[in-house]
């Protein structure tokens, strides 16, 4: 047979070139299947690196707040643990005032005692 579009092969008839044409597709359809599955895959893991990269980042942030707070908690100790002492040490001036004034109150007493008694 000459001329027409269709060419013939021999060997194969026409049903097993369409067979053999619809394997190929099923073939071609299964390699873009696997592409199309190994490109989601590398979007997925894609996506979990930069979790991985997020949650990183967010455990250096709290580990720098903790220790913020640390140190604030560290310099409050600290600065009520002065107050505490200056109350102390005001307490203690407070006292020895008081007590000289009362030694110096009891001394003039005892004056005054001694002048009534010698009169």
């Amino acid at each position: 047979r000459t001329g027409g579009w269709g060419r013939r092969r021999r060997g194969r008839s026409k049903a097993l070139r369409s067979l053999h044409k619809a394997g190929l597709e099923k073939a071609e359809e299964g390699e873009l299947r696997e592409k199309q599955f190994e490109y989601e895959l590398a979007v997925k893991e894609e996506v979990v690196e930069q979790l991985h990269r997020l949650v990183a980042e967010k455990d250096e942030m709290v580990r720098g707040m903790r220790e913020e707070m640390s140190q604030r908690e560290e310099r409050y100790r600290r600065a009520v643990e002065e107050m505490r002492q200056e109350f102390k040490e005001k307490i203690e001036m407070v006292k020895a005032e008081r007590s000289e004034k009362v030694n110096g109150l009891n001394a003039r007493l005892e004056e005054e005692k001694s002048n009534v008694q010698t009169c």
